[in-house]
């Protein structure tokens, strides 16, 4: 079973409602053109991003490798199309969306598969599309360490080593914000978001 198959509910009631990660969204929606395409890798529970996303009239396909987080992503978005899948496994044509997101869900990749991902988000996105990033911020490849009461493995990244991850990748880095939330259970995180995009000319 996948660690967050049994902690899906308890994740989305301690961490849906994190002020900086809708921050990031709200910036997302306010440069997105209507009806735009947008998948959300890791979409988790549906909530805050494709909820969000589906409500402000953009159609939102989202993946995760969690049964039990796709389970409920379906039912809190029906606007949405959700699927069971690992993301080192989803294969999407060039130029398919205008936005990507990924909000805490790279982090469960080593260093070398995030820089796999974030190659593929460039091809998957659109001239003058969007990636909207949420990760944690800290040093470490594939940590192991303890998560809400199960073991998993976490990568994080300093600043200055998220923005050149952002850059191999040929994407332009548009803003990084580093943040310290509080979540309604559990010790403060260090968290990074960064908002980048995929520039016409390139």
């Amino acid at each position: 079973m996948e660690p967050f198959d049994a902690l899906a509910e308890e994740y989305q009631r301690v961490h849906a409602d994190n002020p900086f990660q809708r921050s990031a969204i709200a910036d997302l929606l306010s440069r997105l053109p209507p009806r735009s395409s947008v998948l959300d890798l890791g979409c988790g529970s549906g909530i805050p991003a494709a909820q969000s996303l589906a409500a402000a009239g953009h159609h939102v396909t989202g993946i995760d490798v969690s049964a039990r987080m796709v389970e409920l992503a379906k039912r809190q978005v029906p606007e949405g199309e959700f699927f069971q899948q690992d993301m080192m496994q989803a294969r999407f044509d060039d130029a398919t969306f205008d936005a990507v997101v990924a909000y805490f869900s790279l982090l469960m990749l080593p260093k070398s598969d995030v820089a796999i991902m974030l190659d593929r988000i460039y091809g998957w996105l659109r001239h003058d599309g969007l990636l909207s990033l949420g990760m944690v911020n800290f040093d470490a490849d594939a940590e192991p360490v303890e998560f809400m009461g199960v073991q998993v493995r976490v990568t994080g990244y300093p600043p200055d080593g998220m923005a050149d991850a952002i850059l191999r990748a040929k994407l332009n880095l548009l803003s990084l914000e580093t943040v310290e939330h509080q979540p309604s259970v559990g010790p403060i995180e260090p968290q990074i978001f960064c908002l980048a995009h995929k520039a016409a000319t390139s």
